[in-house]
């Protein structure tokens, strides 16, 4: 705890669902509250990272951002971080990236702060001056390969800072179902061998590659696979995969699985507030992005558990 607690308002206004980031996000405000500062959450109302935020205890606000420059709420922002009197103003996606800076430097925050959490370059010239120059005090990169994608396209190395993603992972640990519970709610046989992912069913996760592999696998006789306690020969009718999460392309990834003819082996899990519970049913645990994924936290997760 420092001398003297700051007062901080993490924004998530731009968030319609779920994710790493979001989770990041409500991770990063509880550990602050631990340490003692005071902490408010500005999400949309209804929405993961305000649910998610009041289950840990943490104030919130009700903001919604839609786009970059929907200033709709911006006055109402603006009066607030006026009486909130926030030292410190943190957006973490591209959509909050224009009204709440813009609207914290009007109201005198001392300082903004942008974290990226993605790979991909920052499309605007005009913006890259103004994140650099005008918005932001400091930008926090999610790992080395997206400041060097940042430092590159021309802001200044000594404002982008790589801290990344971080996993409780005591926490993370304390399961409170055990596999075979979880594999008897998804209809899996207790022996079978379950291979999964964790995420949103988004382009970017790779889930087609995913599933055309679990097609390949399981069209032939026999396989083997090696696990770190599972070595042996078994028939591909015990090889089941699970998608746990949910996503803008769920409805193909269901139809791709049937034209596939793998509808008896694959589980559409859907969104789990208990990710280790099923996490930790899972023999593998497959990251099959198809971007350059900068620091995933699913990773992290599934170490934390002992999965392959």
């Amino acid at each position: 705890m420092t001398d003297k607690p700051l007062n901080i308002l993490q924004v998530g206004s731009g968030f319609p669902g779920w994710g790493g980031t979001e989770l990041h996000l409500v991770n990063l405000a509880q550990q602050l509250a631990q340490r003692g500062h005071y902490v408010t959450v500005a999400a949309r109302p209804g929405k993961f990272v305000e649910e998610e935020a009041r289950k840990r205890n943490l104030r919130t606000l009700p903001f919604t951002v839609n786009r970059q420059w929907d200033f709709k709420e911006s006055q109402e922002m603006y009066r607030l971080m006026r009486a909130e009197k926030f030292d410190i103003v943190h957006v973490h996606w591209s959509t909050d990236y224009v009204v709440a800076p813009v609207t914290a430097r009007r109201s005198g925050v001392p300082v903004v702060v942008m974290s990226r959490h993605s790979p991909y370059p920052l499309k605007s010239a005009l913006g890259r001056y103004f994140y650099d120059r005008v918005l932001f005090d400091r930008v926090i990169a999610l790992s080395d390969s997206v400041r060097k994608t940042l430092v590159d396209q021309g802001l200044r190395p000594e404002r982008v800072t790589t801290i990344h993603h971080g996993t409780d992972v005591d926490a993370f640990r304390e399961t409170t179902r055990t596999p075979e519970e979880i594999r008897a709610e998804w209809r899996i046989p207790p022996k079978a061998f379950v291979v999964g992912m964790v995420g949103r069913i988004a382009e970017e996760k790779g889930w087609r590659t995913f599933l055309q592999a679990i097609a390949n696998l399981t069209s032939k006789r026999t396989v083997k696979l090696y696990a770190s306690t599972w070595d042996r020969s078994e028939d591909a009718d015990d090889i089941y995969a699970v998608l746990v999460g949910e996503g803008p392309e769920e409805k193909q990834a269901r139809e791709m699985v049937r034209e596939l003819g793998i509808g008896g082996r694959v589980v559409f899990a859907g969104f789990r507030a208990d990710v280790n519970n099923a996490m930790n049913a899972l023999d593998v645990h497959v990251l099959a992005s198809t971007w350059a994924e900068p620091c995933a936290a699913v990773i992290q997760q599934a170490m934390a558990l002992g999965k392959p």
